[in-house]
């Protein structure tokens, strides 16, 4: 009786981590699609400041609003150098090479976020051991993207925090976690299937 108390609380913890990771991965997920999300918006906003800066300075907009010569050269001057700055840094940084890189590290994630929510599905047709082996793949294999990916910054970390009503920590309560999860895999209910089992077996 003592170790299936033992290997039943074995069980439990294994739950609870596959839990926390879960909760994580979600959190990761999130941050890199609020990221990309974020970046797509301020490339639109360039974009179309760099087109009404280019049509201003060549077209000769400023000249028709009647100023002095010497101004219309200067804010030219200025329209065109913003113009340039502009095109050259986002030219060096590849905003959109970016975004690409934060959208498919979010749907890579997305993937191993669906392998936890089926592995905490079956959790119980497997053995302790099954499910340990099973823990340590998808957390090698979810380590390997976390290091090939770029880092998300403190406004998507702000905004993904907002997104799943999470504290300022990388942390979860059971409550949290539970309004991430779908109904079954609720702390209460699992709680209620290993009394029962546990009831069973004892």
């Amino acid at each position: 009786m003592a170790g299936s108390k033992m290997a039943n609380t074995y069980r439990e913890n294994l739950m609870v981590q596959l839990r926390e990771s879960y909760g994580k991965l979600t959190y990761t997920y999130t941050a890199h699609n609020k990221m990309a999300n974020r970046l797509d918006v301020k490339r639109k906003r360039v974009a179309i400041f760099k087109i009404l800066l280019s049509a201003t300075s060549t077209v000769g907009l400023i000249g028709t609003l009647g100023v002095n010569q010497f101004i219309l050269k200067l804010a030219t001057t200025i329209l065109s150098a913003t113009l340039l700055a502009l095109t050259l840094y986002y030219k060096d940084t590849d905003i959109t090479q970016v975004i690409l890189e934060h959208r498919k590290a979010a749907d890579a994630l997305w993937n191993y976020r669906e392998a936890y929510l089926s592995l905490m599905t079956d959790f119980y047709k497997y053995s302790n051991d099954e499910l340990s082996k099973k823990r340590d793949t998808l957390t090698s294999e979810v380590g390997k993207i976390y290091s090939t990916t770029p880092r998300t910054d403190k406004k998507s970390y702000q905004a993904t925090q907002r997104a799943l009503k999470d504290e300022e920590e990388q942390f979860f309560t059971p409550d949290e976690i539970d309004r991430m999860l779908p109904e079954h895999l609720r702390m209460a209910n699992i709680e209620q299937v290993l009394k029962e089992k546990d009831n069973f077996e004892t």
